[in-house]
């Protein structure tokens, strides 16, 4: 195992039950809040969600330039999943339901 993939697992390590817990903590303490985010990022946010895959291919493309691919492959993972999320969710309108 290289060095570059110990130092990305070990990130992953660390924020990923931090990451969980803040979501479960702000479930938990804010509610309206996370609701009227989840409601703003549904509502045709593609500059969101455009946004979002440029940051990651930008840094994918740094990475890989710099000679770190385990961390360009992670970046590029995020950059194709807000892709997904761009073309899944970023040009539809809530519901009358959702409002």
């Amino acid at each position: 195992m290289t060095d570059e993939l110990k130092t990305l697992l070990m990130i992953l390590a660390v924020s990923l039950p931090v990451g969980i817990l803040t979501g479960i903590l702000l479930r938990k303490l804010a509610p309206d809040s996370c609701n009227r985010y989840a409601r703003f990022s549904r509502n045709r946010q593609w500059p969101l969600f455009t946004l979002a895959a440029i940051l990651f291919a930008v840094a994918a493309a740094g990475s890989f330039l710099i000679g770190k691919p385990y961390f360009g492959a992670f970046f590029t993972t995020f950059c194709l999943l807000e892709l997904f999320a761009l073309f899944a969710f970023g040009f539809k309108r809530l519901t009358p339901e959702e409002e």
